[in-house]
């Protein structure tokens, strides 16, 4: 009989996904959209206890050279002090154990903004605000220098201890509502929202934030983007960090669009039947290989004409192979996003 977690699953190594998952440690940064690791959920749940000495963590894929750069000094164990650093920016690595290095820059926050802004080492580089505000964090996706960029604004408050569809469910759901329809996302995922035109990235920036969203409430899992699997590679893998809990998840992501970024393009239900299709089809092919029992599918309808026969039938069709197909709707329209954003906080 093969001893548990030691056998191959499908051609991935089960032992390994489970050494993984417990050190929470992912596996292909660069397969992943966010640019820490699963090691800095608890210093960024602990470091978030107060509020008025904000903490600016600018991660670097290579935070040796960049705080070389600038002068900063070097702190050794900086991830692992469960009492966070005094209010300042510092120059960090994908990993919580590396170290660290204070970027030499002083004032209140917006004065540090604007120092990194106009710095053109730091600029670019990903950025992760703490104790702004009580347990929350902000996420800059893509640096401070990006005049017209808004940070993600993330609970940290919320944190469900156990993984079941239900549970799953209701946090994709308050994604829809919380994150995804509000006038900070509607840029990030509209060309031309009055056109209908969707970013040609908004798969990968509902994936990556939607990733921030589950890493931080599922903190008893490891939650792993693009994991490569013999047949192909899975958007999202969520694994126990506790080898007594056999709970896993797959989540496959697919997005519905009328037309292409540029407009030029488009589609029709033909094309809508065969992603949502691909996506069942990857969801149960995902899980049979990485042995998880919750195979969710995620449609985000950015559609002009939401026709609802095409989700109708794929559902029928996840249905019978326990495919749990959701579908969000990506609003389009300010009047309306404005309205959800605020029955999204009066709940």
């Amino acid at each position: 009989m093969t001893e548990p977690n030691r056998g191959p699953v499908g051609g991935a190594i089960e032992s390994q996904l489970a050494a993984i998952a417990t050190k929470g440690t992912l596996p292909d940064p660069d397969g992943d959209p966010l640019p820490w690791d699963a090691s800095w959920m608890d210093t960024f749940d602990a470091w978030s206890d107060c509020e008025g000495s904000p903490v600016l963590l600018l991660f670097a894929p290579m935070p040796r050279v960049v705080g070389e750069q600038v002068g900063g000094a070097q702190l050794a164990l900086f991830a692992q002090n469960p009492k966070a650093p005094s209010s300042g920016a510092y120059i960090v690595g994908r990993a919580g154990t590396t170290f660290a290095w204070r970027v030499p820059i002083g004032g209140g926050f917006d004065d540090m903004c604007a120092s990194i802004a106009g710095n053109s080492f730091l600029k670019d580089l990903p950025v992760v605000v703490l104790r702004l505000r009580k347990r929350r964090m902000y996420f800059f996706a893509n640096g401070l220098g990006a005049s017209d960029d808004v940070p993600a604004e993330i609970p940290l408050d919320r944190v469900e201890a156990e993984l079941n569809w239900p549970k799953l469910l209701a946090q994709l759901q308050a994604f829809e509502s919380e994150c995804l329809n509000t006038l900070e996302m509607m840029p990030k995922v509209w060309t031309e929202s009055a056109k209908w035109w969707p970013n040609q990235n908004a798969e990968l920036v509902i994936h990556a934030y939607l990733l921030v969203a589950l890493r931080m409430i599922f903190r008893g899992f490891t939650t792993m983007s693009e994991v490569n699997l013999p047949v192909g590679r899975a958007d999202i893998l969520m694994q126990p960090r506790d080898p007594n809990v056999a709970t896993r998840a797959v989540v496959e992501l697919k997005v519905l669009r009328t037309f292409s970024f540029t407009g030029d393009t488009e589609y029709n239900e033909t094309h809508w039947e065969e992603t949502l299709e691909e996506g069942r089809r990857q969801a149960i092919e995902y899980a049979a290989k990485s042995g998880a029992a919750i195979k969710a599918l995620c449609a985000y309808d950015m559609r002009k004409a939401k026709t609802p026969s095409v989700l109708e039938s794929a559902r029928l069709m996840c249905e019978q192979d326990g495919v749990e197909l959701s579908d969000f709707q990506i609003q389009n329209n300010v009047k309306e996003v404005r309205r959800l954003s605020v029955a999204a906080t009066t709940k």
